[in-house]
């Protein structure tokens, strides 16, 4: 239960290389500091420790309440980011906050508790069987394991005699081939399934970092355009994902022939739209 610190340095994100204190500090309790070296307790102030009243700086680690990996329901971005914490390039936080800019009136989110294996997601979406209102399930793991979990609890739960019709949309790697894209929808085929391409998209943050997206990411931004209209059978073609960038016009035209025929939803952009 206690803090784990990761860094100590005189400024602010500093790199492992320039954290003057780096290996000089343990932890005790939630909160005391112990400066050293190697477990030695001492050191010279200004050099291997800090000066009295000199300010440092501190990242640290720190264990979540078990309520952390419940299925929570969020419908502000802020409330995802105070729960999980700042986006990052394949995060809860960057996921739901891609739905709810794309319109989605609400979104469960689920955290995987422990390694991100297919055991630990099907624990996570074991927590979604009693909930009646889920529209689409994104696994944010392009794992082909994790994602044919994902599609029979999908087919599960729509069965007549559960009645929680859902679907899921899955997204693949950055760089997945045009030929790879076709033989996963072929594997998938089925109507509870959509894939997504392309692979990879850019990202602003409200802070202004640019990042790349994983295809788990563009699929949950279509999740939330899909939810966001006002009827299930409203097609969503031609409509504009908002909160990330796709390159211009990465496939020719047989290759979006060759993927659309096969079944894959593609998200195309020409001259930055």
């Amino acid at each position: 239960s206690y803090i784990r610190l990761t860094k100590v340095a005189a400024y602010p994100g500093a790199p492992s290389s320039n954290a003057t204190w780096h290996l000089r500090y343990s932890t005790s309790g939630s909160s005391a500091v112990y400066w050293g070296f190697h477990g030695a307790l001492s050191g010279t102030a200004g050099s291997n420790i800090p000066r009295t009243g000199e300010t440092y700086y501190v990242s640290y680690t720190t264990p979540v309440p078990s309520t952390q990996f419940t299925a929570q329901t969020f419908t502000d971005s802020s409330d995802v980011l105070a729960t999980y914490g700042a986006e990052a390039s394949g995060s809860l936080s960057t996921a739901a906050s891609l739905a709810l800019e794309n319109g989605a009136p609400a979104i469960i989110c689920v955290q995987v508790s422990g390694s991100l294996n297919s055991a630990n997601y099907q624990t996570a979406l074991d927590k979604l069987k009693k909930k009646t209102n889920v529209a689409y399930v994104v696994p944010l793991t392009s794992d082909s394991a994790v994602q044919t979990a994902v599609l029979s609890h999908c087919n599960q739960e729509s069965s007549p005699i559960i009645g929680h019709e859902r679907s899921c949309i899955l997204g693949l790697d950055p760089y997945t081939s045009v030929d790879n894209f076709v033989s996963k929808a072929q594997a998938l085929d089925d109507k509870r399934a959509i894939l997504v391409a392309p692979g990879s998209a850019t990202r602003t943050t409200s802070s202004g970092t640019i990042m790349t997206v994983r295809g788990p990411m563009i699929a949950a931004a279509l999740a939330g355009l899909i939810t966001a209209q006002d009827k299930v059978v409203t097609p969503v073609t031609g409509k504009v994902i908002t909160g990330v960038v796709i390159t211009d016009e990465q496939y020719q035209p047989y290759e979006l022939n060759l993927m659309g025929g096969n079944g894959v939803c593609i998200l195309t952009s020409a001259s930055g739209v």
